[in-house]
Formats: structure tokens, sequence, C-alpha cells
């Protein structure tokens, strides 16, 4: 039998896919351009980039639709805000310059100091009459002033000092322990070499019978030990420290003049001399990075106390000034600085001119210190910036 042909079979109906509408994309799919200029290359050039905040704000490479971690504030661990909300932040290292200059100003004020109560004949007049004014009540005053003073000896300044080291050796700072050395040394030795082979008193025919004693030796190591404390406490600790360290430094500056050791210039320039080693070591310490994640805390207790002691010292230094000009008027008419009156002016002008350096002597190393830090400076880079320019990796050394 001859085969049976096959049946014929009916023409498929052609199907039709409908074309893209011109607005977008159909649902689900993904721009038809958009994944062309990331996957071809252009007739022109290399394969068009999307643009970085498309990048940031936009679905991950995985697809998850989820946006990466903000990134974290160094000085609260909050995240970074600018001025418009998620700006970013960026490190201004610290600065030098305000630690060379009060290391020079300091430098300065004691060789100016020496000049006009030492090398003066009116200076010595006024340092004469507040050293007498020392004798009254000083019998009373002693009983507190003598065991101030005996705190302070050789091996005292020698266990401050290898324990302020040790200290900075276990937070893991080699410099901070080098900068202790170099102010608690510095300020010690040049005391002793200004005083006996650099700085001379002039016999001006005033009575005086006290030797030169600029700077006074007790007075530089209480402020040097107090300094130091400064350098190697964690900045949320200095406020307090640095009130600690003005009534110590005071009270033995004090304590030199009730027992007749040292005139108020004497404790004036040793004050001057730690200031000016401080602004030495503090330039040595200046950093362009954090030290750690957690930088930056307690800056705001610092500024506080800084500004406060700059506000005591500016109030004692009013009444410095008063007296002092007082003293001088008496002299200006050809009076002697005689009378219990004028003998207790000047001790007190002398006194508050103490307080007055002393005060502003610390408040300013404070700061000294505070600017040397490096700190995190807010800047606007647009509302979808989220990165934290310039930070770079914590300086752990």
């Amino acid at each position: 039998m001859p085969p049976t042909p096959d049946p014929p079979h009916a023409p498929r109906p052609e199907r039709r896919v409908p074309a893209a509408p011109a607005s977008g994309p159909m649902p689900g799919q993904a721009p038809t351009a958009a994944r062309t200029a990331a996957r071809v290359p252009g007739p022109a050039g290399p394969p068009s980039i999307p643009p970085a905040h498309a990048r940031t704000a936009g679905p991950s490479a995985h697809g998850s639709g989820m946006r990466g971690p903000r990134p974290v504030d160094r000085e609260d661990g909050a995240p970074a805000t600018g001025a418009g909300g998620t700006g970013a932040g960026s490190v201004r290292p610290g600065r030098r310059a305000p630690a060379v200059a009060m290391a020079v100003v300091c430098a300065a004020a004691v060789v100016a100091v020496w000049w006009a109560f030492v090398t003066t004949r009116t200076g010595q007049l006024l340092e004469q009459a507040a050293f007498q004014g020392s004798e009254l009540g000083a019998s009373r005053l002693w009983l507190v002033a003598e065991p101030v003073l005996d705190v302070i000896s050789l091996p005292f300044v020698g266990l401050v000092l290898v324990s302020a080291m040790l200290l900075a050796a276990v937070r893991r700072r080699v410099l901070l322990a080098v900068q202790v050395a170099v102010l608690m040394a510095g300020a010690n030795l040049s005391t002793q070499v200004l005083k006996h082979a650099v700085l001379d008193r002039p016999d001006l025919d005033v009575g005086d019978r006290l030797a030169n004693a600029l700077p006074s030796g007790h007075t530089t190591a209480a402020a040097s030990v107090s300094v130091a404390l400064l350098f190697v406490l964690p900045p949320r600790f200095r406020p307090v420290a640095a009130v600690v360290g003005v009534l110590y430094t005071g009270a033995t500056g004090m304590s030199t003049m009730v027992g007749q050791w040292h005139r108020p210039s004497d404790v004036v320039a040793a004050v001057l001399v730690v200031g000016a080693w401080a602004g030495v070591a503090a330039a040595l310490g200046v950093r362009a990075r954090p030290r750690s994640p957690r930088w930056g805390r307690g800056r705001w207790g610092v500024g506080a106390a800084a500004g406060l002691l700059l506000v005591a010292g500016v109030v004692a230094g009013t009444g410095a000034l008063l007296a002092l000009q007082r003293s001088l008027s008496h002299l200006g008419e050809g009076q002697q600085l005689a009378s219990r009156a004028d003998l207790i002016t000047a001790y007190g002008g002398g006194a508050l001119g103490v307080v007055t350096v002393t005060c502003v002597v610390v408040g300013l190393v404070l700061a000294v210190l505070d600017a040397a830090e490096p700190r995190r400076v807010a800047t606007s880079r647009g509302p979808t910036a989220t990165s934290t320019a310039g930070a770079g990796p914590p300086d752990r050394s």
C-alpha cells in the first residue's frame, strides 16, 4: 500500500512581543541604557561608570538594596553629621605654632622680669619693700609654709619624673615620655644655670641682704610637676589637674616668700621658665592623625578650665597692677616704702603677681596641648555624602 501522507498542519499564529514603552523599561527589568552603558563599551572610549552618588545611594552590587554602614564620628562614637544632617568631616592636624609662640613669649618674659626688677633701682626698691612685708605675720604663716616646702626635694622631682614616664609607657606613648623628660629636666636644669651662671644682681644700694635667687628652684620644681601631669593625663582629667596644679604651684611660691627665701620676681620667673619648656615639649608632640578611634573626648572641659584660669589671672593681675601703681606713685613722690601700709601693698601686689602668672601659664598650657591635638572639622559635601575625608587610620604610636 502506498504510504499515507501526513495530514497538513495548521499554520501557527505569529507571537508578537509588545514594544517597550518609550517612557521607561518594562516592569521588573533594569533600564536598557543603564545596562548597556555598564557592560558594553561605547564607540568613543571605555565603559561609562555611574556617578558616585548613584553608587552610594543605590543598591549594592549584590542586589540587596541596603546601604553601607554610616561613618562613625571619632569623638563620641555617633554617626558623622555635617551641616546637612549627613555631611562629612575632615581631620585638621595639630598646630605647632601656639606651642612655639608660648615658648618664645615665656622665655622673653623671664628676661623682662629680670631686667625690670633686678637690674633697675626702682625694681629693687619694690622688691625690697615686698621682702620686708613678708616679715609681717611670718611666724604664724611659716607653720603652714614649712610643710609645703619640705615636700620639694631632688628625690621628689626624680620620683615624679620616673612615675610620669612610666605612666606614658603604660599608655604606649613613647613620645610622651620624651616630652615629660624634656619638660622637667629642661626646666629644673635651666633654672639652676640661669640663677648661678647667667643672671646676676647688681648692687644698687637699696639695703638688699639677699643675693640673686632668680628663678626660684622650689617653685620651678612644683610648677614642672604640675605641668607634667597635664601632659600625661587624658584630656578629660586635665581640668581638675590644672586647678590642683595652680593651687600647689602657687602655695609653693608663696611659701618661699613667707620664709624669705625668694622675692616675688624669683617666683614669677620660675613659673615662666616652666611655661617656656612646656611650649617646647608641646611642640614636639604635635600630631597630624588621632591616636585612637575615641579621640577628642573631654575637650569642652579643657576649654572651660583654660578660660576660667585666664579669667582668674586677669582678675588677680588687675589687683597686682593697682598695687604696683600705688607703690610707684609713692616712689615717684620721693617717699620711701617704709610704712606698714606700703610694705603690705608691695607684698600683696607681689603675691597677686604670682597668682596671675601661675593661672595664665597653666591656662595657656591647657590651650596649647589642646591645639597640638588633631580635631575633626565638619565640612559640607552635599546631602548624600557619607564619607569622612582625610581621616585616615588612627595613629597609635
